[in-house]
Formats: C-alpha cells, structure tokens, sequence
C-alpha cells in the first residue's frame, strides 16, 4: 500500500468522528498545578500516594561513618509477574494488593466513626475563643488561613491564635512558601513552627510564647519535626540538613528518608507530606506523587493510572489504596495526604475538595472507611499524633 492510498485509508475512517477539545482539561490541570506551586511548603505533586510498611526512622549523619552510602528506603520483596489481587482487594500491582477508596460523592455519606479526637465539624471562621483567654498546653491539628491558625484541642474544641509574621521564605525556584504546611505542628502538640527568610517563628503553647531561631542563608521551606522538640532544617525534602531543638542549638545532622516500595523510576516517585508513624512506632504512612501504574476501578470514570492515584501499603508487608478521583472531581492538591492513625488499624487521610475538608478513617487492608471529621473552609493543615 503507498503512502497516500495509507493517508486515505486513515482519513476515511476519522472522518465521522468528533473531535475532543483537550484544552479545558488542559487548562484546568495547568491551573492545578500553579495551585500546588503557591500553596506547597513542603514540596511534591499534584498527587500523593500513601505507603504503609515498617517505620523509617530519622537517619542521624553524626552516628554514621561519613564513608558510608546512605542505606535505601525499605520495600518488600514483590514477583513483578503476579497479576491475581489477594482475597479481599480490588487489583493488585507489582504484587502488592490495590484497594479502591470511595471517591468524593462516596466520601460524603459514609458513616461516621464514634471515636477520634478531632470534631465532626468545624468551622474555620466561626467564633470562638482566643488562645491568650482560653489557653490550652496541647492540640492535636492546627489549621493555618491569613494572620491566623486554628488550632483543635485535645477535647475536640478550637482555639484562635493570631499571627503576624511578615519575611516569608521562598523555594530554590523563587516562589513564596506558604508559613502554613504540613509540619506546622509538633508531634506531641506543643509546638508551632513557621519557615521565614533567615529564621524559624516558633510558638510554644504551654509557655505561651513566641520565639526565634536565626539561621542566617539556611533554607527554611523544607523544615520538619522530626522529634517532639526537634527539627530538621534541610536545602530540600529528602536531603540532609541540620538538627536543631527548639532552643535552637543544633543537636545534630541527618536525612528523612521516605519510604519506597516499588519498583519503578526514581523520577515518578514524588514523595508528598510527612510520613506519619501510627502506635508503637511499627507502621508508617506516607503520601507519594502520581506515577505508578495503579489500576483504577472504572477507566471510564476516574483518571486512569498513572495520573490521580493515591498508594499506601500496611501492616503484613504492605497495602495499597488508590484514591478514586472523577473526571470533574476539583480535588484541591488532587491528593488526600495523610493527617495521622487513630489506632493500630485505623489511619486517617485528607480529602480536600473544593472549600471543604474531610477527613477519612481507613481500617488498612479492608473496605471499610468512616468519616472522622468535616472540617470548612479546606485550607493548610498540619496535626499531631492522634492516638
């Protein structure tokens, strides 16, 4: 066949075909991505994956022969050629079990779970009572918007605290960095930090102070807890840095590894927020970029992989749950990250969508899912532990 008998042939059969405008899809994944850029403190993409596997652990340089290779993130031993999902899971991937999680019309009617620290609805610019008159030692999740952040009590009530902090920090690509994100609060919730040019803003709710801790051409966009009175300052995520207490002596050096699990380019796992350690220090949860080839539930429906998908793996080794996002979901982040665990079974993800906030309960390695809380206007979180 010539070439043009094959140009006619192809012709003929487009012809009756209607042609896709891809520029509003186009259009609005642009604009997403700008969103991600402005509001990111920590760094990412546009989707997040969750892996659950054993606990990684703060690497401390100072303990190590300097010689040495940093040692590789954990991940299990998977048969690349194993197709079949285990009993109970929706597909699998690189062996690995795939759940499916509800998608946002889903997320909105399931039930509630009956125990969980944070409220089933708060409102961010309803009233309530100020910090300075109705001061509390602790919080478990803390919700920057404005000169203010919100923080949640450990009875589930809310507090205001006004902030002004006026030298923001910007990335190594010049964009300004958010000072609310999602290493705002300590672990133990005692503790703010806020990244500035130059210094870190801190605030200690038991002392009701504020304070601050030069550190002169140190980057600050990347900074993270990695202890209830310790943080990690580095250049970028994953990367080494400085250890300093909230006195602001360094104590150390060291790296926060993520935690990786499958066998793909490097350049398409993009890790996402903190990992997050769940009781007893035995499990991890850990939000990842889109990339892998994760299977959806209906191609049709949700962005096919890799676009849009959310991992994480668990207890026995490892599981994973995709996140099921629509075509016209406007998922804000276009991921939920992880906001902690209320259990040794339950973990809790961000659902952000629009100008509401849900946070979902998973017990891991099964279908079931509870809401835990309801949180408006969606805006930056950050929490600590939950259980």
């Amino acid at each position: 066949m010539s070439d043009q008998e094959l140009r006619d042939l192809l012709h003929d059969r487009v012809d009756d075909l209607t042609p896709v405008d891809l520029a509003p899809g186009a259009w609005a994944g642009a604009v997403r991505r700008r969103r991600v850029r402005r509001s990111l403190a920590a760094g990412g993409v546009v989707l997040a994956v969750v892996v659950l596997a054993v606990a990684v652990d703060l690497v401390h340089l100072s303990d190590r022969d300097q010689s040495e290779p940093m040692p590789a993130s954990p991940g299990p031993s998977v048969s690349p050629s194993a197709t079949a999902a285990p009993v109970g899971a929706d597909a699998t991937y690189q062996g690995l079990p795939v759940w499916w999680s509800p998608d946002l019309d889903e997320e909105l009617d399931l039930p509630w779970i009956d125990r969980s620290p944070l409220p089933r609805d708060l409102d961010l610019t309803a009233d309530m009572p100020g910090l300075a008159d109705e001061p509390i030692d602790r919080a478990v999740a803390a919700y920057g918007l404005d000169h203010q952040v919100v923080l949640v009590a450990a009875d589930g009530t809310p507090r205001r605290l006004p902030v002004d902090l006026d030298q923001p920090e910007t990335d190594e690509d010049g964009y300004e960095v958010s000072p609310y994100g999602p290493s705002m609060l300590s672990p133990d919730g005692r503790h703010l930090v806020f990244p500035q040019a130059g210094s870190l803003a801190l605030y200690d709710l038991a002392r009701r102070a504020w304070s601050s801790i030069d550190v002169g051409s140190a980057r600050t966009a990347y900074v993270t807890w990695v202890g209830d009175d310790q943080l990690l300052l580095p250049s970028r995520p994953e990367q080494s840095g400085p250890i300093l207490d909230v006195r602001g002596e360094q104590v150390g050096s060291g790296q926060k590894p993520s935690i990786r699990v499958f066998q793909i380019q490097e350049s398409m796992q993009n890790a996402y927020g903190p990992a997050r350690t769940g009781p007893g220090n035995v499990l991890s949860a850990q939000s990842w970029g889109m990339g892998p080839g994760i299977p959806v539930r209906d191609p049709s429906a949700y962005y096919s992989s890799p676009a849009h998908l959310v991992v994480t793996g668990g207890p026995q080794g490892a599981n994973v749950l995709a996140f099921m996002t629509g075509m016209d979901d406007e998922r804000w982040m276009d991921a939920p990250p992880v906001a902690g665990w209320l259990d040794a079974d339950t973990v809790v993800y961000e659902s952000v969508a629009g100008d509401r906030d849900l946070l979902i309960g998973w017990d891991v390695g099964t279908h079931t899912f509870r809401r835990v809380s309801s949180v408006t206007p969606g805006w930056a979180s950050s929490f600590a532990r939950l259980a």
